[in-house]
């Protein structure tokens, strides 16, 4: 249990990391104009590559430098994007929450369900060769 709590806290410093870096990104090309879901899609991009490096090395101690791994991690990614992405637009075009709003609550989103697929999928020391994965086990 305590290295669960441990990894869990990592992946939050990771994630701050990355969360400093990403809305610095986003919210600076929001405020020169570019719209709302391009400036969110550029923000979450530049992350990814820092993300990956950092869960693999730092949060989830994972040694495969396969392509495959790469492969898996950008597909969660997007996955996730598009769940952040759908939650973004909604809020902010449809129910008209505030965009800064919007984007933290889409975020929250994107950061528990990549977590999950990431330590159960991406990352996983006992999953390998498995397809079956329960992912909020």
């Amino acid at each position: 249990m305590l290295h669960l709590k441990n990894q869990l806290i990592k992946y939050i410093i990771v994630g701050a990391i990355n969360t400093i870096a990403g809305y610095s990104i986003i919210l600076f090309l929001i405020n020169i104009g570019l719209l709302a879901e391009l400036s969110n899609f550029l923000g979450y991009a530049v992350v990814w590559i820092l993300s990956y490096e950092l869960n693999k090395q730092f949060t989830f101690k994972f040694s495969d430098q396969s392509k495959k791994v790469f492969l898996k991690y950008i597909s969660t990614m997007l996955i996730v994007y598009c769940v952040n992405l759908t939650i973004l637009i909604i809020l902010f075009r449809f129910l008209d929450f505030n965009i800064y709003l919007a984007q933290l609550i889409a975020s929250i989103a994107y950061t528990l369900i990549g977590y999950s697929i990431s330590k159960k999928w991406v990352f996983s020391h006992h999953n390998k060769g498995k397809r079956n994965v329960n992912f909020f086990k």
